[in-house]
């Protein structure tokens, strides 16, 4: 008999399971931070759902406001303009000549149309008290236009003043305070008119910026404040180096006491 082991072939010999590779075994030791994460969420709504449904019917309701006030604004200003357009259609009409210089817009001996312009001037400022924005601005120079017509220059000072007060920037804001400033350089106020410039200057953006800066350094000029001319140069070639130029080289010169540099030949048309 042999000492050796045989072996029975019904056994079923099971070779051990290889080892997890090293990166497999790193993935299955490391957190899984998007579960959790979800599973946070989960507990955070299911204990606040019903907060946050109220968070979100309020949000709802706030953009339904914002929408339907943006609505209100916009038909309270197409109602402004259409007051506006609705008085100046009834305005008497200027004499078409009066665009070459060769006549006066209105015959200052007609009694009866300076009345009609007068009453046309009340009702834009009416419309402009009534109003808001822009639509009150260009009402308060409609008003300014009408009185100048009747040859009412106080009045027309002041529809301008009440429109510059409302403080706007843009073409709205430039286009009421430059006529205020030259209105009040009319009536002798050449002072006032520096300031309104300055003001100006400061409230407005951009390209009316620009201009505000000129029209003030030209204003100071005009008052033989030569030194004050300058410095608004200077400040606005600070504010806007990218601007043109010739102007504010030409303001400068003449704060100087220097004639300005004649244009090259050829530079103009």
């Amino acid at each position: 008999m042999s000492d050796e082991k045989t072996e029975d072939p019904d056994v079923l010999v099971r070779p051990p399971a290889p080892a997890a590779p090293a990166a497999e075994a790193a993935v299955e030791d490391t957190p899984d931070y998007l579960f959790r994460a979800q599973l946070a969420f989960t507990s955070f709504y299911t204990a606040n759902g019903r907060y946050l449904g109220w968070v979100g019917v309020a949000a709802l309701g706030g953009v339904l406001v914002w929408g339907l006030w943006s609505m209100w604004q916009e038909h309270s200003a197409a109602g402004d303009f259409g007051d506006i357009a609705a008085i100046d259609y009834k305005m008497p009409k200027p004499d078409p000549m009066s665009k070459y210089g060769l006549a006066p817009a209105d015959d200052p001996t007609d009694a009866g149309r300076k009345a009609d312009l007068e009453e046309g001037a009340r009702r834009f400022e009416a419309t402009a008290k009534a109003s808001s924005g822009t639509a009150a601005v260009y009402a308060y120079l409609k008003a300014a236009e009408a009185w100048e017509r009747a040859g009412n220059a106080p009045s027309r000072l002041t529809a301008l003043q009440a429109g510059n007060a409302l403080g706007q920037g843009g073409l709205p804001g430039w286009s009421v305070g430059s006529a205020l400033a030259s209105a009040l350089v009319d009536a002798g106020s050449a002072e006032e008119a520096v300031g309104v410039y300055r003001e100006l200057a400061g409230r407005t953006q951009g390209f009316y910026a620009q201009q505000a800066l000129l029209s003030l350094a030209g204003a100071q000029l005009d008052l033989g404040k030569n030194d004050d001319a300058k410095q608004t140069v200077d400040e606005y070639k600070t504010r806007f180096p990218a601007a043109p130029q010739e102007r504010a080289d030409a303001l400068r010169a003449r704060a100087s006491g220097l004639a300005p540099a004649a244009p090259a030949a050829g530079s103009e048309g």
